[in-house]
Parts: C-alpha cells; sequence; structure tokens
C-alpha cells in the first residue's frame, strides 16, 4: 500500500454532523420528520441527485428548493468561515503519511472551491497529491468515477490504494472501484449489511493509525 485516498466530508472534517442538524431544523420547520438513518442515505452523493431522494421520501410536496436554497446559504457561510472541526487525529494521520512516503489523496463530492477553500483555511490541503471532486465528475458516488479518476491521475493501482470513507454512497463508490475501504464512525455507524465491503471501521484517525503499523 502506497496510496491513501480520503473522503473529505464527514471523513476528515466533522462538517456532516453539522449539515445533519442545518437540515433537521429547516425540515422540523415545515413539519417533516428528519431522522439519522434517512440522512445517512443522503451522505456522499452530490447535490444533484439530493432532490430526487428527499421528494422520493417526502412526497411531491416537500418544499425541497425553497429549504435548500437556505441550507447553501448557511453552508456557505460555515465554509467562508471555515468553521469546522478537524477530525480527531486526522491532521497526525496525514503526517505519518508523509513520514512513511505514503501519497495522499482527496475524493470528495463537494465542489472544488467549496472544498479547496475549507481545506486551506484548515490547513489540510496541502497534503493532497491528487484530488478529485464533485464538479470534476459525470456521476457522482456511488457511481466508482470519483476514484478511478484519482487512480488514473496517480498512476497507481487499486492493489496499492486504500480509501477512508463516512458514507454508504463512498463505501459502495470505492467497492465499485475494487478499491479496500475502511469506514469512520465519528457520526453514525455503518448498517450491518454493509459490514462484508469494508475492510474495518474506527471511530477517529487516532484508532485508525493501526492501518499504517499494518
Amino acid at each position: 500500500m502506497n496510496t491513501i485516498i480520503f473522503d473529505m466530508d464527514g471523513t476528515l472534517i466533522k462538517s456532516e454532523e453539522k449539515y445533519f442538524y442545518i437540515w433537521q431544523e429547516l425540515v422540523n420547520n415545515k413539519g417533516f420528520p428528519l431522522d439519522v438513518a434517512f440522512y445517512q442515505t443522503l451522505l456522499g452523493r452530490p447535490t444533484t441527485t439530493i432532490k430526487q431522494h428527499f421528494i422520493a421520501h417526502y412526497g411531491a410536496e416537500f418544499p425541497f428548493d425553497e429549504l435548500f436554497t437556505e441550507f447553501l446559504r448557511r453552508r456557505e457561510i460555515a465554509t467562508a468561515t471555515g468553521d469546522f472541526e478537524i477530525m480527531d487525529g486526522a491532521e497526525e494521520f496525514l503526517q505519518s503519511c508523509l513520514q512513511k512516503n505514503i501519497t495522499c489523496c482527496l475524493a470528495t463530492s463537494s465542489h472544488q472551491a467549496e472544498a479547496t477553500t475549507i481545506l486551506k483555511k484548515l490547513n489540510l490541503f496541502d497534503y493532497f497529491s491528487y484530488t478529485s471532486f464533485g464538479d470534476q465528475v459525470r456521476v457522482g458516488k456511488p457511481d466508482p468515477e470519483i476514484f478511478l479518476n484519482i487512480l488514473a491521475k496517480a498512476q497507481v493501482s487499486a492493489e496499492d490504494c486504500l480509501v477512508f470513507e463516512d458514507s454508504i454512497s463512498g463505501v459502495r463508490a470505492a467497492q465499485g472501484a475494487k478499491l479496500p475501504v475502511y469506514y469512520l464512525t465519528n457520526f453514525m455507524d455503518l448498517p450491518k449489511e454493509y459490514d462484508p465491503l469494508i475492510s474495518g471501521s474506527f471511530h477517529d484517525f487516532i484508532a485508525a493509525q493501526e492501518v499504517l503499523k499494518s
């Protein structure tokens, strides 16, 4: 193993829990419930497909466009201010990768401008030799395209790579690219039926350091 590909939201940064509470407040204010189980089905998906999932779940009367506009407004504020916590142990893990000559790559469904702004504010961006963003693929996760892009850019085989993800969509995308994937459980556990798809799970990157020892 000489290359590691990292997701961003919910993996490197503790953003998914923040986004969940924004969505929960907005949805609840319109008289709809929002629980973690449904929200988990949205994680890692491109914004272009999220509307389909909301409408399928709540019905055609759900005011998605109105709520999404407000969600994006609040998300842009968080992005502009860099108001995110780094996942516990993430920066130390990235430093360990550099010390071991392991190439670090980024594959996130977030758009390039947003992800770059966040990671630069958190002083994480320069750790990544290769990147692939949600607005650089034709099909988002769970399609494997975003990971295949990284393999092509880094000129590395799937056998020499592994992935860190925090979403069902990300796990499925990594599997589709034939990449071993580890799951971060910081915000929510992976449903048991997906356990056969992962190589292991960790609460944070402090625990994940054992991957670098093997």
